[in-house]
């Protein structure tokens, strides 16, 4: 069983968010996690969440990756 992104954030939330820092120097943290959903979930919620996008594991998201 393979887990989606989506399984737990709306796909038109993480489009939004993303499209909201598209332009260099424009990345708002708090912003993003409210935008993306993730703002509603705990802290264990948004753990799960960042290791599963963090696929080299190194403990940073990066472009790629996003």
């Amino acid at each position: 069983w393979k887990m989606s992104i989506t399984d737990v954030l709306s796909a038109d939330d993480i489009a939004a968010a993303l499209q909201e820092c598209q332009d260099p120097d424009t990345f708002e943290p708090q912003k993003f996690f409210q935008t993306s959903g993730l703002s509603k979930m705990s802290a264990s919620q948004v753990k799960d969440v960042f290791r599963f996008i963090d696929n080299d594991q190194s403990g940073y998201l990066d472009e790629e990756e996003l």
